[in-house]
């Protein structure tokens, strides 16, 4: 199943500085935020079952070819490959490595639009989910017994401080 345009739309309303959005994605419980990268500059970050693991970003993996932002670069910066290009030629400079290009992965995303794009590209089955204070509960655990009350008596710094 997957989502319609007016839900991508809600989606991309609901995610902000102090909110976040929920997926079920292949699976995957996936949590869509905005963090804050510089003090003028924003990036949508997706979180896995509510982790993010630096070996997703170092290592194939199917958490990285599902979900992560691939982003390629040459190894040279312009100047020095229009100038190489200009004394040397286009065939020496492939040959040397001069337009040669690297590529990282990462899970903070430019856009929303570039999210939505990975997720829609290598995923099957997305499904918006509601969750509950912020995180993930499963609701076959949130019981609270006659005998897990709080007593109004205690302050509960034992277990705390303890």
């Amino acid at each position: 199943m997957s989502l319609k345009p007016e839900d991508w739309k809600d989606i991309r309303r609901g995610i902000t500085l102090f909110t976040s959005e929920y997926l079920m994605v292949d699976g995957y419980k996936i949590t869509l935020s905005i963090e804050m990268i510089t003090d003028v500059k924003l990036k949508y970050v997706i979180w896995i079952n509510g982790k993010l693991e630096g070996r997703w970003l170092t290592k194939d993996c199917e958490e990285r070819r599902r979900f992560m932002y691939r982003k390629e670069r040459f190894l040279y910066p312009l100047k020095t490959r229009k100038e190489y290009l200009k004394i040397a030629g286009k065939k020496k400079a492939l040959e040397r490595g001069i337009l040669a290009k690297y590529s990282y992965w990462n899970w903070s995303f430019p856009s929303f639009a570039a999210l939505k794009k990975v997720l829609l590209a290598n995923n099957e089955s997305i499904e918006r989910c509601n969750s509950h204070g912020g995180a993930w509960v499963d609701s076959s655990l949130v019981v609270l017994k006659e005998a897990d009350s709080i007593d109004e008596d205690s302050t509960g710094e034992e277990d705390l401080w303890g």
